[in-house]
């Protein structure tokens, strides 16, 4: 159990860790969603805090301050991490974009992609959140932005995975004899 004088983590074992856990979840979640203003990114900061927690209770040491400051440290640099990862994601989309055939072009040649490898059955070759992405697009007529929402996924990575898959069939035989190119 964790202490009165919030000296010790005392993490011994799941049902301790458990308590630990309902004790600090809050706070941690707090700050997380507060520098990151985004839901889903805190909460995944949130379960890599304590994870890290876990796996380096040994590690904490009473004379160097309390529970509370040890894990808002950890706190901290997950925190950066996930900005650091957040940045470079958008500076690799924004590459991205600027390098592919604007998106009315990539639209008219995917629809008729698409339409060749449903009949090929080469949907089955994807792995299955690129051809759930495709068949929500170019089957049902959804617009990226609605997938997205559909599938709880960020815009940018429902976007890379229509164009990884595009990318990837017209590279088969029965798609790149038609030269096409995405």
């Amino acid at each position: 159990m964790i202490r009165d004088d919030d000296r010790r983590p005392c993490m011994g074992d799941g049902e301790d860790f458990s308590v630990f856990y309902a004790r600090w979840r809050p706070e941690v979640r707090v700050w997380a969603r507060g520098r990151l203003r985004d839901e889903h990114e805190a909460e995944d900061v949130v379960q890599q805090v304590f994870i890290a927690a876990w796996q380096s209770r040994d590690t904490y040491r009473t004379g160097r301050g309390t529970v509370r400051a040890w894990l808002f440290g950890i706190t901290s640099h997950k925190i950066h991490d996930a900005l650091d990862a957040h940045y470079r994601r958008q500076a690799r989309q924004q590459r991205l974009a600027e390098r592919t055939l604007p998106e009315y072009v990539e639209d008219a040649m995917a629809q008729e992609v698409a339409g060749r490898l449903h009949a090929d059955g080469l949907l089955r070759s994807l792995p299955p959140s690129q051809r759930q992405v495709l068949h929500l697009v170019y089957h049902h007529g959804y617009s990226h932005q609605e997938v997205a929402a559909q599938l709880g996924m960020p815009l940018g990575t429902v976007k890379s995975h229509a164009r990884r898959a595009l990318r990837r069939l017209t590279r088969h035989p029965a798609v790149a004899s038609a030269s096409l190119s995405v």
